[in-house]
């Protein structure tokens, strides 16, 4: 277990236990909301959790799923999710189809393609 671990349940224990010698009023719901945030989440610091990934702007993680792909992927995960959503889509795979149904899955790779592009973007700036 590593250290941020170990400080975490010794912090969680110790509040609990204040908590149950201590009767807390209205004044203290800053601590409540704290002591009841601990209790409801187990936090590995050792492994990314979805609180980390909520810090990645939503377009950036609207653009993970459009290629159907995690925060949490090597860049080498990202570039095969990717060929696999753009061969999937792309519109030379589908021969019979109306100008509608085309145009919408020209639409569909261009999403593709500006998704990736922005995923690689904010990886090399982040």
């Amino acid at each position: 277990m590593g250290i941020l671990n170990r400080v975490f349940n010794i912090t969680k224990s110790r509040l609990n236990n204040f908590t149950n010698n201590y009767s807390l009023d209205e004044t203290d719901d800053e601590l409540k909301k704290i002591i009841e945030e601990l209790n409801s989440n187990e936090y590995n610091f050792d492994k990314p959790n979805k609180k980390v990934v909520s810090t990645i702007p939503e377009d950036i993680l609207k653009a993970y799923s459009i290629i159907g792909a995690n925060p949490e992927d090597t860049k080498e995960e990202i570039k095969s999710k990717f060929k696999a959503a753009i061969k999937k889509n792309h519109p030379d795979m589908f021969s019979n189809i109306n100008d509608a149904e085309r145009k919408q899955i020209e639409e569909n790779t261009i999403a593709i393609l500006n998704a990736y592009k922005l995923i690689l973007n904010y990886l090399e700036h982040k």
